[in-house]
């Protein structure tokens, strides 16, 4: 490993990917005002906040000085450029340390293409839906300089170019008229301070409707749009004239502290105190504005919040409607499927009665085993090594053995294909074990218009919202096929990663009497999303539990197992080893760059190993070692930019055919069985004339992506531990910063060792390192663990 130990001072100079100069006046240069009109060539960078470096060729008489030589030019001013735009600008030359002189732009005027080839690389940039290339060439070819007039004004011209029909028009159509509702989108928020880039996914969630609800209901925006909190819309509002004590914006200040900041530290509800100081602060009114705007939000039976004491400490509480019916019903179904007979085919149980496990199972395994087996619903639990997926694969051989059936699940994909290697049994996700036929969409606040109320749906990125109705009492019977061929006994293997969501649809569609098994490690990170099922679950003494301990030889001889266990009790991990391994560093843009050149070149080319094999995971997404800037390094050294290949610029980030991508979103209508939330898989093509790619997953299956919903995938260069989770790697590389202390936590760095099979790198700051063996992390606020055990007393 010495060549992993090195630091990156004789490393790469640029982080590829990076703003190609570390801002404007880097070095000095030629300087002075400039203004000139150009054509984009190519994109180069987009950056989160919308600043933009893009290669341009001048035109016309304001570029005679420079002649045509090609120039970068970069600045906010640029953000939704795309290729093939004629743009005049305005700005002033600087030297930059590694690109040579830039244009640094102050202003940027969109002009009309008036030549043939700008009109062709124009419409061949993906901007139009149903143009790529070779028909951008042919509308050209056919109608010159005038295209463009054609397309705005006589549409009906375009089926005289051969391949384009009624159908594809349409398409050409819309996708104009929609694009220059974008640039107004882009220009009234650029008008408010506001990241342009935003433009794109406000028109995706509204259509033609965006810019009136931006201007005129901006609150309404608050948890609907990715990206739009109540900061956001308060600046647009407050510049409409918006009252500071208007009810709209006080009770949106209520609903960002409640619906977003609670579910994004994963509680379920929070005291009614903390929720009217935050919302103060917020809004910068008097508490009591804000205690009266959640009262009304948490006012009646179709209300978006739920206000009541807390069932053991009587202190009063809000939660999110959606949040509290789920876990009521968790708590209900749970107990229910607790409580009823046993299904289990007589034969299996003669098995346990006779105690025909397995000859290589230890004590703590026979007895996981005759307990899943005796109580309908119970949990394993146990660390790296200590034999559960071992014991689950006795469990599935027991019960087959005797006549029964055993379903499998986990839930992400990544973690289902190994739970089906590992115990020689099929597998599925957890949603689509559960998976509710009419996923709903966004909700909004009272009054707003939209499909699902928000009391309906589940609080977080509109989205990834999922309506959670009761369920159907009919349908539990169905779900698993007719009772005669009922699965007997499920196991959920990961289980620490189920929010209250999730859980509660698959509880809700378990009939009485089959066995519920769930399998995880309580000392992992928790899911993303609200609740910490598993932990609360172990926290009711009425539900059976094994905890394994044993660590087997083979695991004992893993210094990523035994480290794993060191992570899990505090103590400093060895650092040293040829597999598990700390190379110091301080500063996080350099350990950017030697995290790159590690997992691309240094630790493939020692193990001999493909660099797809090497996965890198950040404990955040966002900072210089976050996942989304090392995922764009790694992207422009596994996969860069090439001549005659097409790329699509989706806000900061561009997709190309060989990018390795994951699914961000629950897709239940996507593919053969639906996508869902960590679904990994490789862009296989990219077609701009039919505006969409094409992604093959891990199973082999291939999904196809519009454009326009790009928001739904993201690239897996680079992951944050979090999307990590269930998913097993052979090498891991991880930096490790202070950029996000309060994600630096002993369970993040321990489910970050544990999704290693062979070799983990670290890269970072020792303090960080120290931190996050001394930071446990903090406690959810959840209410399924009293629920369940109060209801378990009622039966």
């Amino acid at each position: 490993m010495d060549a992993l130990e090195q630091t990156a001072s004789t490393g790469p100079g640029a982080a590829p990917g990076a703003e190609p100069a570390d801002g404007p006046g880097a070095a000095a240069g030629p300087a002075g005002p400039a203004e000139l009109a150009c054509v984009v060539e190519f994109i180069l960078f987009i950056r989160d906040d919308g600043f933009t470096v893009l290669r341009a060729v001048p035109v016309g008489a304001a570029g005679a000085g420079r002649g045509a030589e090609p120039f970068d030019a970069a600045g906010v001013e640029l953000a939704g450029v795309r290729p093939g735009e004629t743009l005049r600008l305005s700005g002033s030359w600087e030297e930059t340390r590694r690109r040579g002189p830039r244009l640094a732009v102050r202003g940027c005027e969109r002009l009309r293409p008036d030549s043939v080839r700008s009109i062709r690389r124009y419409l061949a940039s993906g901007l139009v839906r149903g143009i790529g290339p070779l028909l951008a060439q042919a509308l050209t070819d056919r109608f010159g300089e005038q295209t463009l007039e054609v397309i705005e004004q006589e549409p009906g011209r375009l089926e005289e170019v051969y391949g384009i029909g009624r159908r594809r028009s349409r398409w050409i159509v819309e996708s104009w008229h929609a694009q220059a509702e974008i640039r107004e989108l882009m220009a009234a928020l650029r008008g408010y301070g506001i990241n342009p880039l935003l433009a794109e996914r406000l028109h995706r969630d509204y259509g033609s409707t965006a810019r009136e609800t931006l201007t005129r209901h901006p609150y309404r925006l608050v948890g609907e749009v990715e990206g739009i909190g109540f900061a956001t819309a308060d600046r647009i509002g407050l510049a409409q004239g918006e009252s500071p004590t208007s009810a709209e914006r006080l009770e949106a200040a209520v609903w960002e502290v409640c619906a977003s900041d609670g579910p994004r530290s994963g509680h379920c509800h929070l005291p009614v105190a903390q929720v009217v100081t935050d919302a103060a602060q917020l809004a910068d009114q008097p508490p009591e504005l804000l205690r009266a705007a959640l009262e009304r939000l948490g006012t009646g039976k179709t209300s978006p919040l739920v206000l009541e004491p807390h069932p053991v400490t009587a202190e009063p509480i809000a939660a999110v409607r959606a949040a509290y019916r789920a876990e009521r019903r968790l708590a209900r179904d749970l107990a229910a499927l607790a409580a009823a007979p046993s299904d289990l085919p007589r034969a299996v149980r003669r098995l346990v009665e006779q105690d025909e496990f397995g000859p290589d199972l230890d004590q703590g395994q026979r007895e996981a085993v005759r307990m899943a087996l005796t109580h309908p619903v119970s949990v394993l639990t146990g660390g790296p090594g200590c034999g559960k997926s071992h014991t689950v694969r006795e469990l599935v051989r027991l019960v087959r053995a005797g006549g029964g059936s055993v379903t499998l699940a986990a839930p992400t994909g990544k973690a289902a294909r190994r739970l089906a290697e590992l115990t020689g049994a099929d597998a599925m996700t957890v949603h689509r074990l559960a998976a509710d036929p009419h996923p709903g969409d966004a909700g909004s606040l009272p009054g707003a218009a939209g499909p699902v109320p928000r009391h309906e749906r589940e609080p977080g990125s509109a989205r990834d919202a999922e309506a959670a109705p009761e369920p159907d009492p009919q349908e539990a019977d169905t779900l698993f096929g007719a009772r005669s061929t009922m699965v007997h006994l499920i196991v959920v293997d990961e289980a620490s990663m189920l929010d209250v969501y999730l859980a509660a649809r698959l509880t809700a569609r378990i009939p009485p009497g089959t066995h519920l098994l769930l399998v995880g490690d309580v000392d992992q990170l928790p899911s993303v999303g609200p609740g910490a099922v598993l932990a609360d679950v172990l926290a009711v003494p009425g539900i059976a539990r094994t905890t394994l301990t044993r660590v087997f030889r083979q695991a004992e001889r893993s210094t990523i197992v035994s480290n794993a266990h060191l992570i899990r009790q505090g103590r400093l991990p060895q650092l040293k080893r040829s597999d598990f391994w700390f190379a110091e560093l301080d500063d996080p843009e350099r350990i950017a760059e030697l995290v790159t050149e590690i997992a691309t070149e240094r630790l493939p080319r020692k193990l001999g190993v493909d660099p797809a094999k090497v996965q890198v995971l950040c404990p955040a997404r966002r900072g210089a070692a976050g996942a989304a800037q090392v995922a764009r390094m790694l992207q422009e050294r596994l996969n860069p930019r090439a001549e005659n290949e097409p790329e699509y610029w989706h806000g900061p980030r561009v997709f190309r055919a060989g990018d390795r991508v994951i699914a961000t979103r629950n897709d239940y209508a996507r593919g053969a069985h639906g996508v869902f939330n960590g679904t990994l898989g490789t862009v296989v093509d990219l077609d701009l004339r039919e505006a969409g790619l094409t992604v093959e997953t891990e199973d082999g299956e291939q999904i196809r992506y519009d454009l326009d919903d790009l928001d739904d995938l993201g690239h897996s260069y680079a992951l944050t531990v979090h999307k990590a989770q269930g998913s097993e790697f052979p090498h891991v590389v991880a930096p490790l910063t202070m950029d996000a202390p309060r994600l630096l936590t002993r369970r993040l760095l321990y489910t970050l060792a544990t999704r290693a099979r062979t070799t983990v790198v670290l890269v970072g700051q020792p303090r960080a390192l120290r931190h996050a063996l001394d930071t446990p992390g903090p406690a959810r606020a959840t209410l399924l663990a009293p629920r369940l055990a109060a209801a378990l007393a009622e039966l």
